[in-house]
């Protein structure tokens, strides 16, 4: 599976798994337990402990009906753990996925009921009748996800978190909490996924898939952390800075928050070393079992922020924390498609995060951006929905190194090297007033100031001599 690929499996995956959630979760179950349980699963969610089961399983060519079943049992188990950890007893939260908890919509024994039946249901779901999924298969999974989900996994770390409040952890033992609350159930999807494969996966490639499940569980809590106190509540779906306001420990208030989001870029370098050592992405173990490889980390790494960026108007709504993230992921993409079709990338470069704070401040396509160097116009071509196309730089027929209004609606100026940027902007400034639009025009002055500098001096030289 390639880049350009993954939005489209991503769709396809995410639409398998709400359907079956769907049919999964009964809606008959006596005296509204089924109305509260389909409000907790259904309708809200980014179903990532799902697409890690479906990712994994696909990258080992696994059975595709126990993928499935696990990846919503695994989603259950979320789920009970969320309504759960709502109730006034623990968190007493009244926002959960943008929408009133369950105890607040279906009172309090309502939804400690739900709860208890979706952890039972996702039992059920990975023992079907039938031969569709192997006894042992059904039991492995079973034992995995009750490890991740109990005493020594996610109920575990929940415990400790309610006893840490108003203490201070070291570094140690915040890690170690936070390994069982969050981590443990994030790695169970990654090893349920693996438990698909028949015959079972080399013990090495195992082991390096548990340290991607391991890197990736800690970061997820680390960025949730550090969203808590960057993010509203209107963009993370549930209260925000309720940890701070209840005296929780999280990495933010113990390291700060510059060096929680290092960590955070450090536990994703560490995922991707990870499924590199897999053998997966590579051919090794998979390949040599005589079962196609996939493509491990374009199934896999599903916490892309890049990948999930149609154009600005999806980059708008990221949290600011997340911005320096996608700069890293966005350079990494100019960097990839330059070494392939060969290009401007220094000046490339140099534009990556002027292009994501000039998309995230500015309403394009409404306001218009005019660039008046369009070798700098790269990042800018991948925020607005080009990213498929850009190995195809160079290319007969391929996408355009330069601006091109018949190329994109985001293109408002068709430049090269001509520094009329200020120009053309001040004019589509003057078209909107005259037009009573309320419209911004942002000119982009590049390397091509130093054309536009010379022409000036030679306009002003010709004019002392005339």
């Amino acid at each position: 599976m390639s880049a350009p690929d993954f939005p489209a499996w991503s769709a396809l995956a995410l639409a398998r798994v709400e359907q079956a959630l769907t049919d999964w979760v009964p809606a008959a179950a006596p005296a509204r337990l089924g109305d509260a349980m389909r409000y907790a699963v259904l309708d809200g969610g980014k179903r990532l402990r799902p697409l890690l089961v479906l990712a994994s399983a696909e990258a080992v060519q696994g059975n595709g009906s126990a993928a499935l079943r696990a990846a919503c049992a695994v989603e259950l188990i979320h789920a009970y753990s969320l309504v759960h950890d709502d109730m006034p007893c623990m968190d007493n939260d009244v926002l959960r996925r943008g929408k009133p908890t369950v105890h607040v919509q279906y009172g309090e024994a309502q939804a400690l009921l739900a709860g208890d039946a979706l952890q039972a249901l996702a039992f059920e779901l990975l023992t079907p009748e039938g031969d569709a999924v192997p006894p042992a298969m059904q039991a492995a999974l079973c034992g995995l996800l009750a490890r991740a989900a109990g005493a020594a996994g996610m109920a575990g770390g929940q415990a400790i978190d309610l006893a840490s409040v108003g203490r201070v952890l070291t570094e140690a033992e915040l890690r170690a909490m936070h390994r069982l609350k969050t981590g443990a159930l994030l790695q169970a999807a990654v090893r349920m996924g693996a438990a698909c494969a028949a015959p079972a996966l080399p013990v090495a490639t195992r082991a390096a898939l548990d340290d991607y499940g391991a890197a990736i569980g800690l970061a997820f809590q680390v960025v949730d952390d550090i969203l808590d106190v960057t993010a509203d509540s209107a963009q993370l779906g549930k209260t925000a800075g309720k940890d701070a306001a209840a005296d929780k420990p999280t990495y933010v208030s113990l390291l700060g928050l510059a060096e929680a989001q290092a960590l955070a870029a450090r536990l994703h370098a560490q995922a991707h070393h990870a499924l590199d050592a897999s053998g997966l992405t590579h051919g090794g173990a998979a390949a040599q079992s005589g079962r196609p490889r996939g493509d491990a980390r374009e199934l896999i790494m599903s916490t892309s922020l890049l990948e999930s960026i149609q154009n600005p108007a999806d980059l708008r709504r990221l949290p600011r924390a997340q911005l320096k993230g996608l700069a890293d992921e966005l350079r990494e993409c100019v960097l990839t498609n330059v070494a392939r079709t060969g290009g401007h990338l220094s000046s490339n470069l140099g534009t990556v995060e002027l292009t994501i704070a000039l998309h995230y401040v500015f309403s394009t396509p409404h306001d218009r951006l005019v660039w008046d160097v369009g070798h700098q116009t790269y990042p800018h071509k991948i925020l607005t929905g080009r990213r498929e196309r850009m190995p195809t730089l160079r290319q007969l027929d391929g996408i355009s190194g330069f601006p091109r209004r018949d190329e994109s609606e985001y293109d408002t100026f068709g430049t090269a090297h001509s520094s009329t940027s200020i120009s053309a902007a001040l004019g589509m400034a003057l078209a909107a007033r005259h037009k009573g639009e309320d419209r911004k025009a942002v000119a982009i002055i590049g390397d091509g100031a130093h054309d536009g500098r010379h022409g000036l001096r030679g306009a002003q030289q010709r004019r002392r001599r005339a």
